[in-house]
């Protein structure tokens, strides 16, 4: 079953009865850095994505850039995901790439001291295209 695209939701029981009797669980490192992602993004999503909205700069990808990020660090952990988002945010530019672009299913097969091999940078719309010649 696939993950939910953006994870920042209640997790706990809505009873209190029962919210007393379960221990909450103790973090572990990895849930803290993924935590920590996902409040960058939540940050990006609802501060400066809102200021350029307002200003009419819309993201140009399907899903949004905050939404892709998410299901990186959600699919591939926070320090391959991370990147991934990073290569993203890059390419959401005058220029860059645009379109449906859905996260990669699998993380390409690189050593993770090589973090920037992680990312996309380019697109799948980076390719230089030649124009015509007008006739």
């Amino acid at each position: 079953m696939p993950r939910p695209c953006w994870p920042l939701r209640r997790r706990w029981p809505r009873s209190r009865k029962r919210w007393r009797s379960v221990p909450p669980p103790v973090p572990s490192q990895t849930d803290f850095r993924r935590k920590a992602a996902y409040a960058l993004l939540w940050v990006y999503k609802h501060g400066p994505s809102q200021v350029f909205y307002a200003f009419g700069a819309r993201c140009r990808h399907d899903p949004s850039c905050s939404e892709y990020g998410a299901e990186c660090v959600a699919r591939h952990g926070w320090w391959a995901g991370g990147w991934m988002a990073l290569a993203r945010f890059l390419r959401c530019r005058p220029g860059g790439s645009w379109g449906h672009d859905p996260a990669p299913e699998t993380r390409p097969d690189v050593p993770a001291w090589q973090p920037w091999r992680y990312g996309d940078w380019r697109g799948p719309h980076g390719e230089a295209v030649e124009k015509s010649p007008e006739t």
